[in-house]
């Protein structure tokens, strides 16, 4: 069954969420509107459990972060990039890994696709501190995780460039 679904902010790229048998586990699929034709293979463990399956696209649509499971887990999601043209055990943390074990995230795109959000509620009612927040933020910067889309999502943040081009902490 269909899940949820994503369009591209151009509707160029659709991707969509399934999930089998009455599993909560949902595999990501992303096709080509103007062709009808799949783009790379489908992404497994792309939420579930704890979290549902969410997507924000990237500024050029050449890829797109999504909430990813550990296999065979329902906990401890968190955001990972894929980019087009890549094997989805080739995508690259991007943000979140160690935050929680019970994340609960939700990706969006402003209406231009130029900006995205990231927001992730702690579904077992434990508090955001501030130091969460900084961990998490260090985290997606770091040039030594080597987030693709850090800059595209990020750089507008005072600051932030510093981190991602390891200038600053």
């Amino acid at each position: 069954a269909v899940a949820d679904y994503w369009p591209s902010p151009s509707g160029r790229y659709l991707a969509y969420a399934t999930a089998q048998g009455g599993s909560e586990m949902a595999t990501l699929h992303i096709t080509d509107t103007t062709t009808g034709q799949s783009i790379d293979e489908p992404i497994p463990h792309a939420g579930g459990g704890t979290t549902p399956a969410s997507v924000c696209w990237d500024p050029d649509e050449r890829g797109l972060t999504y909430v990813r499971l550990p296999d065979r887990s329902l906990f401890h999601a968190s955001l990972w990039h894929h980019r087009f043209g890549t094997r989805p055990d080739q995508d690259t943390p991007e943000f979140g890994q160690g935050l929680t074990a019970v994340g609960e995230w939700t990706l969006s795109n402003s209406s231009d696709g130029r900006l995205a959000a990231a927001v992730v509620e702690f579904g077992d009612g434990s508090p955001v501190t501030a130091n969460d927040f900084a961990y998490s933020m260090n985290r997606a910067l770091s040039p030594d995780i080597g987030a693709f889309a850090a800059s595209a999502h990020f750089g507008h943040i005072v600051g932030a460039q510093d981190v991602i081009d390891g200038k600053s902490t």
